[in-house]
């Protein structure tokens, strides 16, 4: 676990997990960048001759992720000879029923012509990062300076009800309700 909140770090030991250093200010603020994080992980666990070939982001903000996910982004992983396998979902709505407001906020021009009139059923599937899984090779971290890698990296597409992000007091509600209502295996 990587963090700079001592209260986060015991909690995280309390229920096993390694807390082997205390991440710095500079990267536990708001303008952090994920990668830098883990760039920073991979440096100070180096020091200490501690060498991994990959590494596995599991952001708290989606805590409905299951182990069994995890083991399949991992054998994917292996299926596929992949440098990276990114955690993802199909959307809710379709995103050609998106766009940005003028500032008198007039819908109109809002939909291109070829999507008026069309059911969401009428679009093709389309998915959206959901940030439950990151699962990289750490040299291809380092060269691109992104999790997001440009070859070898597949999706691991999961069900929704496991890759709520939370970033609102709605989102926590909304996971705390599926979490209380769900028998995610490994949840409860």
């Amino acid at each position: 676990v990587s963090t700079d909140s001592k209260s986060i770090a015991e909690l995280a030991e309390k229920f096993g997990a390694d807390v082997p250093f205390m991440r710095p200010e500079t990267l536990a603020n708001d303008s952090a960048t994920t990668v830098s994080v883990v760039q920073h992980a991979v440096r100070v666990l180096e020091k200490d001759n501690d060498f991994y070939d990959y590494v596995i982001v599991l952001q708290p903000t989606s805590p409905l992720r299951r182990a069994k996910n995890i083991d399949e982004a991992v054998e994917l992983l292996i299926a596929k000879a992949a440098d990276g396998i990114i955690g993802i979902t199909e959307v809710d709505h379709p995103v050609e029923w998106t766009n940005t407001l003028p500032a008198d906020n007039s819908m109109s021009g809002f939909f291109k012509n070829e999507h008026q009139g069309k059911r969401s059923q009428d679009f093709p599937t389309q998915y959206r990062i959901n940030g439950a899984i990151y699962l990289n090779k750490i040299d291809k971290i380092s060269t691109e300076g992104s999790l997001f890698l440009n070859d070898a990296c597949y999706a691991y597409i999961m069900q929704r009800s496991e890759s709520l992000d939370i970033d609102s007091k709605l989102d926590f509600q909304i996971a705390e309700y599926i979490f209380n209502i769900s028998d995610h295996e490994g949840l409860k």
